[in-house]
């Protein structure tokens, strides 16, 4: 999904363009895995948020 998001703030405005995809549980800690992070806790019923922490 393509998608792009605009900001106001004090008479300026600017857009931030991006690119997403939906990445199933195993898919996300596999990523943050890779990027040095150990210790997964997901939150909510659908879990749509996740807590992260660097491992040593």
């Amino acid at each position: 999904m393509d998608m792009t998001v605009r900001y106001d703030m004090d008479g300026q405005s600017w857009h931030h363009s991006f690119r997403t995809s939906l990445l199933s549980e195993t898919e996300l800690e596999a990523l943050l895995a890779d990027a040095g992070f150990r210790s997964f806790e997901w939150f909510g019923e659908k879990h749509l948020w996740v807590r992260a922490a660097v491992g040593l």
